[in-house]
């Protein structure tokens, strides 16, 4: 996907979606310190970062989503379509999206631990499943024989291209699973006309964006997010897999500057790409300075995976084999990082 300046897409939308201080609360315990949902370190981030897009992209609609309002819409969507439907299944291809349902006394819900695979360029090579889970093909095939020929209700967050959503809808179909709706959060028109072209079933769309442009979570900016940026994948006999240190800890590129291609991979103009990625560095270095066991406990990578390990180490892209010691202190990192752009 190529940059593009705001003069060439007038009268489309571009969406920032809100969904990482969820994201960091998985790493919450009893005894680390994390800070909550609503302190100011998020919301003023979430603030700067859509009045930069904003001012980024003059001429387009800027349409920020928070991921829990969507999320709660999406699973009433799905409570509107069970109503009347005896033994409903949901699959979820969003571990987060599959926590925040309230149906979960009401129906039976599974989720595909699912994620898109990159090389060390940034660019797809295929799907593979999420750290610490079974090959895709396991995934599918005990999805298959568990669901049998109950009919079952997709959902999905967002859809941007629509291969993802597809490829997940032909394995399902290879296994005789019969998908009777799919619920996405928002969608772009071309995704939507390739999912009708696979699903020949209901297709609803929680909040119909016309004219999408492109979508960025604030996830993929903020680096040892869960789920943050590209994760860096290779091929085994058995599908792809994502790379792992022997800590088994995986690594991916961060959207921002330097660690992946922000405007190829985000359609922001270039010359706003370093200010983004300012802002977003000196918004990662507040989050994780409120991190820890105790105030002004130096929180380290190994800190983070004790609490939970199913995050991945930032990498850069052309330089991806250097790997971060579990040692390395996260704040002095970001800083370090945040000095090597522009002052």
């Amino acid at each position: 996907m190529q940059s593009v300046s705001s003069a060439e897409l007038p009268n489309r939308t571009y969406v920032v979606t809100y969904g990482v201080a969820h994201r960091l609360q998985l790493f919450r315990s009893p005894t680390f310190r994390v800070p909550e949902l609503n302190h100011s370190v998020f919301t003023n981030f979430q603030k700067a970062l859509l009045k930069m897009v904003q001012e980024a992209l003059p001429l387009i609609r800027v349409h920020a989503i928070h991921m829990d309002k969507l999320e709660q819409n999406i699973w009433e969507q799905a409570g509107n379509h069970i109503n009347g439907s005896s033994n409903p299944i949901v699959l979820s291809t969003c571990s987060e999206l599959a926590s925040a349902s309230q149906l979960t006394r009401q129906v039976e819900g599974y989720t595909l631990h699912f994620n898109r695979l990159f090389n060390a360029n940034g660019e797809i090579i295929g799907y593979g499943p999420r750290h610490g889970f079974d090959s895709l093909s396991k995934q599918f095939d005990e999805l298959g024989r568990r669901i049998g020929k109950r009919p079952i209700i997709l959902v999905e967050d967002g859809a941007f291209s629509g291969k993802t959503l597809c490829y997940i809808l032909d394995r399902l179909k290879d296994r005789e699973v019969h998908v009777s709706k799919v619920i996405i959060g928002f969608c772009c028109a071309r995704a939507e006309v390739l999912v009708k072209q696979t699903f020949k079933g209901e297709l609803v769309i929680v909040d119909p964006i016309e004219d999408l442009v492109d979508w960025i979570p604030d996830h993929d900016l903020i680096p040892f997010t869960p789920n943050c940026g590209r994760v860096l994948g290779k091929p085994t006999d058995d599908g792809f897999t994502s790379v792992q240190t022997e800590d088994g800890l995986t690594h991916c590129f961060p959207y921002i500057l330097p660690f992946g291609k922000m405007g190829e991979w985000s359609t922001l103009p270039i010359e706003c790409l370093e200010d983004i990625s300012i802002l977003c560095l000196d918004a990662s270095i507040e989050i994780f300075s409120e991190f820890g066991e105790y105030i002004g406990h130096k929180v380290t990578i190994r800190d983070l995976m004790r609490c939970y390990p199913r995050f991945s180490i930032p990498i850069v892209i052309g330089n991806h084999e250097v790997i971060l010691p579990l040692d390395t202190e996260i704040v002095p990192f970001l800083k370090q990082t945040r000095e090597s752009l522009r002052k």
